[in-house]
């Protein structure tokens, strides 16, 4: 049954993309059937359209539901971008893009079943489910209350480099993660041939058998080193960008500005000591008095002004 870790797996991700994780620490990545299969193992479950009473089958077609809900509900979503806000053609673009994505998800996942789980299709799988989210985060920042016009980087130039190299060394970090989880073949009834890249380099870290990165001394260790490296790469490029962003942020446009000052617990974007931009509401000209008031103080009552005798 499920483990401890399962249940984390479970919680902390995305419903659909997070069962791919549940699938891969469970060994049900072929639990609707084996290698080469057909149809009778996708999109079919063991050649039927409800799986047996079995663990890693119902695990799997749990997942395959939970995809498909997400299809649909992603499908929708492009249709009432089309339909309703055809006018905002960002959104209806990105919309579209994320419906064809989790088709070409999908098929990516019966493709993966069919092999056997070789690694590169499953780290391809997981490389997708992580591009699936980040286009479903987008259509929610392109749709909300306050939707971006464009998906051009603002702010410096450095920030501009940083910005998608942080993005590529993230995903590529991931993938090579999925690959090494692949490597061991759990669930493929070939673990005997696998490598078990997890443990190259035992309990050491940041070194690894005494060194930093000994590249070359096996299959296992190179698996385990690659993603390692594109793991430093990807925090260093973080650090970097974050540092950038904290130091330059008032380069940014008035909304950039405020919503990275947040983002690191500031209050307000300007200086101390500078003045407060003044909002377009806001009048250069003194308030004048109601003429009310002035009309008031000129017809006083004669007997309430001092005479010239009581001076």
């Amino acid at each position: 049954m499920f483990s401890t870790d399962d249940t984390i797996v479970a919680i902390a991700t995305p419903p659909g993309r997070g069962g791919i994780g549940v699938v891969r620490i469970s060994d049900s990545g072929l639990g609707c059937g084996p290698a080469g299969s057909g149809t009778e193992g996708w999109p079919l479950c063991d050649g039927g359209l409800v799986p047996a009473v079995d663990t890693h089958m119902i695990v799997e077609y749990t997942h395959r539901v939970l995809a498909g809900v997400v299809a649909i509900i992603i499908a929708y979503l492009a249709w009432t971008a089309y339909r309703r806000r055809r006018s905002e053609r960002l959104l209806v673009r990105v919309s579209i893009a994320a419906f064809v994505l989790i088709l070409f998800q999908a098929a990516l996942g019966g493709l993966t079943v069919e092999k056997g789980l070789e690694e590169e299709l499953v780290a391809t799988h997981l490389g997708v489910a992580m591009l699936q989210i980040g286009l479903v985060l987008l259509m929610g920042r392109l749709g909300g209350p306050d939707p971006v016009r464009s998906l051009k980087l603002g702010g410096t130039r450095a920030v501009r480099i940083l910005t998608p190299v942080a993005m590529v060394t993230l995903l590529a970090t991931i993938a090579a993660g999925g690959y090494m989880s692949a490597s061991e073949l759990h669930g493929t009834g070939q673990e005997q041939r696998s490598v078990d890249a997890h443990m190259a380099c035992g309990d050491e870290f940041p070194s690894c058998g005494g060194e930093f990165l000994p590249f070359g001394r096996s299959q296992a260790l190179d698996i385990h080193l690659t993603h390692r490296a594109l793991m430093y790469v990807a925090v260093t490029v973080l650090l970097a960008l974050f540092a950038v962003v904290m130091r330059q942020r008032r380069r940014f446009d008035p909304d950039s500005a405020a919503a990275l000052t947040r983002g690191a617990g500031r209050s307000r974007p300007v200086r101390a000591g500078s003045r407060r931009p003044r909002a377009p509401s806001e009048s250069r000209t003194p308030a004048r008095r109601p003429a009310a008031s002035a009309s008031k103080s000129s017809t006083a009552p004669r007997s309430a002004r001092p005479s010239s005798s009581n001076r």
